[in-house]
């Protein structure tokens, strides 16, 4: 198992998320904000850890530990822009939701 790998099992053994049967997109997109933190819902913009390079994010991010600057953008794609395009691609697929 390559390195990423490994740490990517570790992070997901340490908060109990190892065992999990399935996940849903929301579920996801709830756990990857809550890796990077949910301060950005005070300020009302979508996190840019999630939405950086679609249409849902547009400025405002944290450039330091408790300094929010909301001219600045951010420069990495959003987790789940990402997460998408693997979908595309059938990198992933996804638990079916029932409604």
């Amino acid at each position: 198992m390559r390195t990423f790998d490994r740490s990517a099992a570790d992070a997901l053994a340490f908060d109990h998320l190892d065992h999990r049967d399935g996940w849903d997109i929301a579920e996801i997109c709830y756990r990857f904000e809550g890796f990077n933190g949910f301060g950005y819902r005070t300020h009302g913009i979508h996190s840019p850890y999630l939405w950086a390079g679609c249409q849902h994010y547009k400025a405002g991010k944290y450039v330091a530990d408790h300094h929010f600057d909301p001219s600045a953008v951010s420069q990495q794609l959003g987790s789940a822009v990402i997460l998408k395009r693997m979908i595309e691609r059938n990198l992933v697929a996804l638990k079916a939701t029932t409604a």
